[in-house]
């Protein structure tokens, strides 16, 4: 049966254009998961009674007064939500879609979403995300870094299953 990239471009003539779908899939899972995710902070400090001011790529919540807690469940929320979406990407990916052509943006959406979990999480130790969540719950300084360390290992894994998992919607490519 093959790949669905080699079912959508049997001739040479549109190996170009499946080169570039993938590319154009990857950058439109990733303006899905990237807004939503600032705006995840956004709604969670909301709905915490705290005003907040969404950027594409940030958010600058108003937390003034804000306990630990709440501040590290706004802090959580982004991450969660890109874990969550990503993790939904997946399952539908495996359960429906990797056979057909509409399952690539699945396969990204996924991709996308758990990388935004475990990229943070890989760098808890220096900032971001994870760090402000942990040090507002009060963490260790050493459980951080072993969070760091479980990121570490668990990102560049990740990463490979997936590039394994892309490997099969490449194009087939004749050489000569």
């Amino acid at each position: 049966m093959g790949s669905p990239a080699t079912q959508l471009s049997p001739s040479a003539g549109s190996t170009w254009v499946a080169a570039w779908r993938p590319t154009f899939l990857f950058v439109a899972a990733f303006a899905v998961n990237s807004t939503p995710h600032e705006f995840a902070h956004a709604v969670t400090a909301y709905l915490l009674g705290f005003s907040s001011t969404v950027f594409q790529m940030w958010v600058d919540p108003n937390t003034a007064g804000a306990t630990p807690g709440q501040l590290a469940a706004i802090a959580a929320a982004g991450p969660i939500f890109s874990l969550t979406l990503g993790v939904f990407g997946w399952t539908l990916y495996r359960w429906r879609f990797r056979q057909r052509p509409s399952g690539l943006i699945f396969l990204m959406l996924a991709i996308v979403g758990i990388y935004a979990f475990l990229g943070p999480m890989s760098v808890a130790a220096l900032g971001g995300d994870f760090n402000r969540t942990l040090t507002f719950l009060n963490w260790p300084k050493t459980a951080v870094i072993v969070v760091s360390g479980a990121g570490l290992v668990a990102l560049p894994t990740f990463m490979f299953f997936m590039g394994r998992e892309l490997v099969w919607w490449a194009p087939l490519v004749s050489v000569a």
